[in-house]
């Protein structure tokens, strides 16, 4: 675990899946009590998403300015500062906290990405992914539940201060890292991006444009999944603590990874991604339609269409890893990874406008019409992968 390679980066990604996870459903939980109603939490989750998106391009700035390993050292510690501004319950510390818990993240996924760039190869990335999803499974399946059980029943402050904790082992384990032998985390052997450059030549090549629409259309789901799934639950009679269940029950399908990645080797990229949108788009749907009248049987269909949605996380990445030049990496993974900001500014503003006109149902109708959309568009994957 301190050599470069598929494990020692798999654990970093779950050191920061536990940071993230124990807190993921608290949030909009939090938001909705102090608010009070699911169109403000909409706002609020677009204009810190926006901002959030700014900070993502200061991101290879800071790589520039002071080397890789210390803008991941940044992200960690923008993390921890987070889970301690939760703790305070207002709602402009708690907007504060959801703005640096974004930096964090995008922070982690540019760094560990021109790491997994420098170190794992060709292939090699088919078996990386179903790897590192593996791994992060257990923080995702436990933590969302753990979370707002801690928070309704022991006290608000316990998952935040637990997700501190992560964040410390976190910053822990990569400085361990680099001072391991093999020095995983020290050599950078592809250089500091220019985002503001990378852009432009990122859209003009249409297999990275065809990646990063993929991969954003897949994230826009997990991005509404864990915000109004819980909401629902809420509004639907069923209680936080169920939401938090139904997140922890989608987010424990990612033990299906390994298997999902073998179905990858065997049919091929595109026939898994065609397929996995097309499955998520209609159970996506039937949710959405059954909550109005039946909740309890609404939540388990939309806690199913998560399997494809795992399907997506193992392969959904796999365009642009693929197709990317190995003279372009980093300035490209710097643009490919907005699509993780940008889908969390969109659907914000997009369920927002939606929420001021129809009930919250035709939140879960708009993502199945982006599932359907995404499949349409996967075809355009080359055969070959």
């Amino acid at each position: 675990m301190g050599a470069p390679g598929a494990t020692s980066f798999a654990l970093l990604f779950t050191l920061e899946s536990l940071t993230r996870a124990i807190i993921a459903s608290v949030i909009p939980l939090q938001v909705l009590t102090l608010i009070g109603n699911p169109k403000g939490v909409s706002l609020v989750y677009f204009v810190v998403s926006g901002l959030g998106l700014m900070a993502n391009f200061l991101v290879p700035l800071l790589v520039r300015a002071i080397s890789r390993r210390f803008t991941y050292s940044l992200g960690a510690l923008a993390s921890l500062t987070a889970a301690l501004l939760f703790m305070g319950e207002g709602l402009g510390g708690t907007a504060l906290a959801m703005l640096l818990r974004a930096f964090g993240t995008a922070c982690f996924a540019i760094c560990l990405n021109l790491y997994i760039l420098d170190y794992i190869k060709g292939r090699e990335l088919n078996r990386l992914e179903p790897l590192r999803l593996f791994f992060a499974a257990a923080a995702w399946t436990v933590g969302p539940a753990l979370g707002v059980f801690l928070w309704t029943r022991v006290g608000h402050v316990v998952p935040f201060a637990i997700s501190a904790c992560c964040a410390v082992l976190l910053l822990s384990y990569f400085w361990f890292l680099r001072a391991s032998d093999d020095r995983a985390i020290v050599k950078a052997r592809s250089p500091a991006p220019n985002p503001f450059l990378n852009v432009g030549r990122f859209f003009a090549q249409p297999r990275l444009r065809l990646g990063w629409l993929i991969a954003f259309t897949r994230s826009a789901w997990w991005a509404m999944f864990f915000v109004y799934v819980p909401v629902f639950a809420v509004e639907g009679g069923l209680g936080a603590e169920v939401g938090g269940l139904l997140v922890s029950a989608g987010n424990g399908l990612l033990f299906l990874a390994p298997l999902i990645g073998r179905v990858v080797e065997r049919k091929g990229v595109r026939w898994t991604i065609v397929r996995a949108f097309l499955l998520g788009g209609c159970l996506t749907l039937v949710a959405a339609v059954t909550m109005t009248f039946a909740p309890a049987v609404a939540a388990p269909i939309v806690v199913a269409a998560a399997v494809a949605s795992v399907a997506l996380d193992v392969s959904g990445n796999l365009p642009f890893l693929r197709s990317v030049r190995p003279s372009q990496r980093a300035g490209m993974t710097t643009v490919f990874v907005t699509y993780r900001d940008a889908s969390e500014v969109a659907p914000p503003g997009v369920f927002a406008l939606i929420l001021m006109m129809l009930p919250l149902p035709f939140v879960f109708v708009a993502s199945a019409a982006s599932y359907f959309a995404g499949a349409w568009f996967a075809r355009h994957v080359p055969r070959r992968m």
